[in-house]
């Protein structure tokens, strides 16, 4: 049986959430700071199911069309060592193999988007390059393992508003591990994204935020056994002009934004939730 770091970690990760909770964590929302809360607007994301998500979804008055799926593609190749050092001959007299591996995982996928007075059409594209080593050996008390060493994620999306006074508005995320610093597991599989939404002459900033602090059904508080990057923050230059719960399905809008903002950001909430590839619960 194949395993993979992050594989593990992930099943970590919600075992001690829904230990600590006991219920499933589908009914808890992140705990959004007080002040935010209070100059913002809460748009429930309606329609979302797991996985390959194709139907429609609503954010408040913004709904989708349908999903238009491309091929999700994952390629691999086998970097072959040309010198053997002194550890791999021993592995080797053990008959245990080590192959370093890189695969490439890409996926498309386009919808428009709508709230009855303004139209866009959106096409997003993600990739995923994971640098690591594979184990393997015909002895049976050795499964096989994959090792994540460096790893690389892409995420664009163009915005094309149905004005033909607006130009297109442009969306980019991305998250890279360091290659260059040893890291324990927990840091290698805690990669955080960063990226920006362009519109017109607005940057807005985006960046995964960790939470710690969630909330259920009746209000009530809980804490996790340590913090997960299960949120995204967009801020215009210093100030939050959105936070979008990842886990809870719900965007905290400001209420002082323009409307042209709104639904530019609103468009990017859709299709940051509706990837596949980098999908979270």
């Amino acid at each position: 049986m194949k395993h993979t770091a992050s594989t593990l970690l992930f099943i970590y990760f919600i075992s001690n959430a829904i230990l600590l909770v006991g219920c499933k964590t589908a009914t808890f929302q992140i705990q959004v700071p007080q002040k935010f809360k209070e100059q913002a607007e809460k748009y429930p994301v309606v329609g979302m199911n797991r996985g390959n998500q194709k139907k429609p979804i609503s954010i408040q008055s913004f709904t989708t069309s349908k999903i238009k799926r491309g091929w999700n593609i994952t390629t691999g190749r086998v970097d072959r060592n040309t010198s053997f050092s002194p550890e791999e001959r021993l592995l080797r007299a053990f008959n245990i193999n080590r192959l370093n591996i890189t695969t490439t995982q890409k996926d498309r996928f386009s919808f428009s988007i709508s709230n009855g007075q303004q139209q866009a059409q959106i096409a997003a594209m993600e990739q995923e390059i994971t640098e690591g080593v594979h184990v393997s050996s015909n002895r049976q008390w050795l499964n096989d393992w994959f090792i994540g060493k460096n790893f690389r994620y892409s995420f664009s999306a163009i915005i094309v508003p149905s004005s033909t006074s607006t130009n297109e508005w442009q969306l980019s995320l991305y998250s890279m591990s360091n290659p260059g610093k040893k890291q324990s597991l927990l840091e290698r599989m805690d990669i955080q994204e960063g990226g920006f939404l362009i519109v017109g002459r607005d940057t807005i900033s985006i960046k995964t935020i960790k939470i710690q602090q969630v909330v259920d059904q009746t209000g009530k508080e809980h804490t996790m056994p340590f913090a997960i990057p299960f949120a995204y923050e967009m801020r215009i230059e210093d100030e939050v002009c959105a936070i979008i719960d990842a886990w809870g399905k719900i965007l905290w809008l400001y209420k002082d934004l323009d409307e042209t903002l709104k639904f530019a950001i609103a468009s990017s909430t859709a299709a940051i939730l509706l990837r596949r590839i980098h999908y979270r619960e």
